[in-house]
């Protein structure tokens, strides 16, 4: 018998892929970031991915996540841009354009 259950709204969305990895998915539109706040750990493997829902110009068109993940990467509307982390200490690491502004999220490892 399948039990289903309703999952209440909590700041972070994280699915096991594997035994190593969790999936965390994200999405880029009027409001900026959400989940604004990502709870992860240290010495665990994420994947989070963007689905973005907007197109925006200038410096902001870019986002990158310094210390955990140094791509820079372009945000398309309708594209996913992913992010792989394996976090080493405990920080808040914010999502930054290419010239370090906020992208209003960020990745809190504990």
């Amino acid at each position: 018998m399948w039990n289903r259950t309703i999952a209440q709204s909590k700041p972070t969305q994280t699915t096991t892929i594997d035994s190593q990895a969790q999936q965390i998915q994200m999405t880029y539109d009027e409001s900026w970031l959400q989940p604004s706040i990502i709870n992860t750990e240290v010495g665990k493997s994420y994947t989070i991915s963007i689905k973005l829902n907007k197109d925006i110009y200038g410096c902001m068109s870019t986002i990158t996540l310094p210390w955990l993940d140094e791509n820079i990467q372009n945000i398309v509307k309708w594209n996913t841009i992913t992010f792989n982390i394996e976090p080493t200490s405990a920080w808040e690491y914010e999502f930054l354009c290419a010239m370090w502004l906020s992208h209003g999220a960020k990745v809190v490892v504990k």
